[in-house]
């Protein structure tokens, strides 16, 4: 006897469309579950206004160019300027690095900011008085910059790589524009840290690159100034045994005034090379000096840039509705 064994039709799972159709309830109040928890991380998270600073620096051909003028301006002058010094160069893309080291960043935190109304208060005592999500703990002192082994806590720690985050610096690779970025929680403070960071970084790098040029500069023009005082005294002594000797002549006299005319013409001869030599190196300072470009000043921020809390809101309800649907078509898998 053949016994015929029926099989029950494998039923197809329904589509995910009409999964969310019929569960489109339970996917609102999963949203809506989502918006509420993504509120606390809204009003949780510190408030920030971004004031920003455009900057173009100067590349390598602008440098060229620099000594081409200051070679015309010396050729005017009489003066032969070669442009031969060889200068060290902190290449654009390296600036945001000087706005992240912690010498920068210790810097600034020491800085005095002054909010609006308000008495001035070192950068770091505002910062760490912030409350919120993510916020700095808050310390009483803080390490000040120096070129030896810094030892710090865990807080001052924190406090700095917090601050690396909200003073950041971005060049442009196709435009050459340096943008710098900072995020206080002050409007009034945020711009005057950014404005403080562009300071300190054209002052850093216009240094080191007229560092050798101004220490050439200062060496000539201390022996510039010993040989206009040699050369003054040699000519008042050449002028007194002149008038000594006017109405008559001795040969001891005429040994003597030989000496003093010789000692007077060497000395002379000193003090006109030298400030040949004091002039090229003030020009030559001048053309090695960088050149910053001020596209955009820092302006006080009249809005906060974050949290945005409408954004986060309406990322916390989509969340929660592809969530809730991933759920609930799993489960209708499942069955």
């Amino acid at each position: 006897m053949n016994l015929t064994i029926e099989r029950e039709p494998l039923v197809a799972p329904p589509a995910l469309w009409q999964i969310l159709y019929i569960k489109r309830w339970q996917l609102a109040g999963l949203a809506l579950v989502g918006a509420i928890i993504s509120l606390i991380p809204a009003f949780l998270l510190p408030i920030r206004y971004t004031s920003t600073i455009k900057l173009l620096p100067e590349y390598q051909d602008t440098q060229t160019g620099n000594l081409q003028s200051a070679k015309e301006m010396a050729e005017a002058l009489g003066v032969e300027f070669g442009g031969q010094t060889q200068v060290e160069a902190i290449r654009p893309d390296l600036y945001p690095s000087v706005l992240s080291s912690v010498p920068f960043v210790l810097t600034v935190l020491h800085k005095p900011v002054q909010q609006s109304g308000q008495r001035q208060i070192p950068l770091f005592r505002l910062l760490t008085q912030q409350s919120g999500l993510f916020a700095p703990a808050s310390i009483n002192a803080l390490p000040l910059p120096t070129d030896r082994p810094i030892r710090w806590t865990k807080p001052q720690r924190e406090l700095v790589e917090h601050t690396q985050k909200l003073i950041r610096a971005e060049l442009n690779a196709k435009t050459g524009i340096l943008m710098i970025n900072a995020d206080m929680p002050d409007p009034e403070v945020a711009a005057q840290v950014a404005q403080f960071a562009a300071d300190y970084l054209k002052r850093n790098v216009q240094n080191y690159r007229t560092r050798k040029a101004r220490q050439y500069e200062e060496a000539v023009a201390q022996q510039f100034a010993e040989a206009r005082q040699k050369a003054g005294q040699s000519e008042e002594s050449m002028l007194a045994m002149q008038d000594q000797t006017r109405f008559f002549s001795l040969p001891s006299a005429s040994l003597s005034s030989r000496r003093l005319s010789n000692r007077f013409q060497a000395n002379d001869r000193l003090f006109q090379e030298l400030q040949y030599e004091y002039a090229k190196a003030k020009l030559n300072t001048q053309a090695v000096t960088p050149v910053f470009e001020l596209l955009e000043p820092a302006q006080v921020p009249d809005r906060k840039s974050s949290p945005r809390r409408a954004l986060i809101v309406l990322a916390g309800a989509i969340s929660g509705l592809v969530v809730g649907a991933l759920v609930l078509w799993g489960q209708e898998v499942r069955r």
